[in-house]
């Protein structure tokens, strides 16, 4: 794709939480998930337009509630944090009990 090319990117890559997919293996060690999330936003990142947004719905889970501050800490080079949107799937009480989902719900 040529170089500065799009107004506006939104994106919902995989999240690292285990989910099957046909071609992606969703469960990756933490660093190689975050390097792999700076990949390919570089890459995005080049083909958006200097004044172009950039999109991304990311998640955490009960048990790595940090992924999604660890990537916006890795893409502060490419892009400038704006807004932070906040979907609370989930409560967790302990370690042991949480209610609602953190995996996408089929519909």
């Amino acid at each position: 794709m040529p170089a500065a090319s799009f107004d506006a990117i939104v994106t919902s890559p995989p999240y690292n939480i285990g989910i099957k997919y046909r071609n992606y293996r969703d469960v990756k060690p933490e660093e190689l998930y975050l390097n792999w999330l700076r990949e390919w936003a570089t890459d995005a990142k080049r083909v958006l337009k200097p004044n172009g947004s950039f999109f991304l719905n990311i998640a955490g889970s009960h048990t790595m509630p940090w992924m999604p501050f660890e990537a916006v800490s890795r893409l502060r080079s490419l892009f400038v944090l704006q807004n932070t949107f906040h979907w609370i799937k989930a409560i967790s009480l302990d370690e042991e009990k949480s209610y609602g989902h953190f995996k996408p719900v089929n519909s």
